[in-house]
């Protein structure tokens, strides 16, 4: 999961709001929640605001999320609005709602984490084998577990973690050998993690910077 900081919201669905005040998100027209849907993306660098795997301006693998279950005084509210992948929605796999994820998992659930709040993200930590965790709140752990189903075992999310930070992992080798990764270089992935690139953020980013962290703080620095 990454830290999402919200911009301000499109002026056409701003102005959209204010000639149709009494309107129900589900009846604004397609060409204004695809500007929406543009700026939620540009925000979140083009990852699912919750597995953080890569999404894009279409309906196969983008929808709009409401963060808190939608009602008639917050479906409009742009912070309460989030870019979310399909969350295996279209599986074709039998029992495949074991395997829902993210929004097609949470329904209306109300969750305890807010990935706009950075002071949660800094309490998420990561396993090598992929799995996402907080060592200080187990509510949360119900949220990436029961909620949202990111560590689920026969799913693909916990898997593709586990690649990228191998990924990295490799990277890292290969660039020092036996040597060990000098400070300086993991700071520069640090911040290569952090940012966008082309308007992106590298898919399941979060797991590659919580290992980077890890260990600039294991060396002091």
């Amino acid at each position: 999961m990454i830290h999402i900081q919200k911009t301000s919201p499109p002026s056409e669905f701003i102005n959209f709001i204010r000639k149709t005040p009494q309107i129900h998100f589900e009846d604004i027209p397609s060409d204004i929640k695809e500007i929406l849907r543009k700026s939620l993306l540009k925000e979140q660098g083009y990852l699912c605001a919750y597995c953080m795997s890569r999404i894009d301006n279409d309906h196969s693998t983008t929808k709009i999320e409401h963060y808190r279950a939608r009602n008639n005084n917050n479906e409009l509210e742009y912070s309460n609005l989030l870019a979310v992948c399909t969350g295996n929605s279209f599986s074709k796999i039998d029992d495949s709602y074991k395997h829902q994820h993210c929004d097609t998992m949470k329904g209306e659930k109300l969750l305890n984490i807010d990935p706009q709040n950075a002071e949660h993200i800094a309490m998420i930590a990561y396993k090598t084998d992929g799995t996402i965790f907080s060592k200080t709140n187990p509510q949360f752990n119900d949220d990436f577990n029961k909620i949202l189903n990111l560590n689920d075992e026969n799913g693909y999310l916990k898997i593709n973690r586990k690649i990228a930070l191998q990924k990295l992992q490799e990277k890292i080798h290969n660039d020092f050998k036996d040597k060990t990764a000098k400070v300086n270089y993991l700071k520069k992935a640090l911040k290569f993690y952090s940012n966008l690139h082309d308007g992106r953020r590298e898919a399941y980013c979060g797991i590659l910077l919580h290992y980077i962290e890890k260990k600039l703080k294991t060396w002091g620095s």
